[in-house]
């Protein structure tokens, strides 16, 4: 793709979050004023659904994330936020959310205990090239490598 197609494209894609931004404004406004009425609101957009269209960060209750294990609370959060996440955002996510990492207070002991954990659970994450991880079901076709055999399989 020429830089041109790409200016092109990075243009368009701004100009659709802009207007994305500015229908959510304009829903979120006709629900206020239907609450201020008595009424019901109208637009069901939830939080979670203007934060991604804003990219602004998600809301996360408080006890989301409590007595979940950890594989599930991480799978919940990237399901969630719809995309590819650093170890840090899903650890600060998590932390917002109330899961309880036990005796482990150190914020990079928890980190890396995240991320070994994301590792080795390669039927739900897979680890992006640029080192965020996502869901595996996310990426239809990803190939993996199978070490006890030699060969590579293609999941469908």
């Amino acid at each position: 793709m020429s830089n041109l197609d790409r200016d092109f494209f990075d243009t368009m894609i701004e100009r659709v979050r802009t207007k994305e931004r500015e229908l959510l404004e304009m829903k979120r406004a006709v629900n206020t004023f239907l609450k201020d009425a008595g009424k019901e609101p109208v637009f069901a957009e939830t939080e979670e659904k203007t934060a991604l269209a804003t990219g602004a960060p998600l809301k996360i209750r408080a006890d989301q994330f409590f007595n979940r294990p950890l594989a599930t609370a991480a799978r919940e959060y990237l399901e969630l936020k719809g995309q590819a996440c650093s170890v840090e955002e899903v650890l600060s996510a998590l932390e917002r959310g109330g899961f309880d990492f036990g005796k482990v207070t150190d914020p990079g002991y928890r980190q890396r205990g995240l991320a070994i954990s994301l590792a080795k659970n390669s039927g739900v994450f897979v680890k992006l090239p640029n080192g965020t991880f996502g869901l595996k079901a996310a990426y239809p076709g990803l190939k993996r490598d199978r070490a006890a055999n030699g060969e590579t399989e293609v999941d469908e």
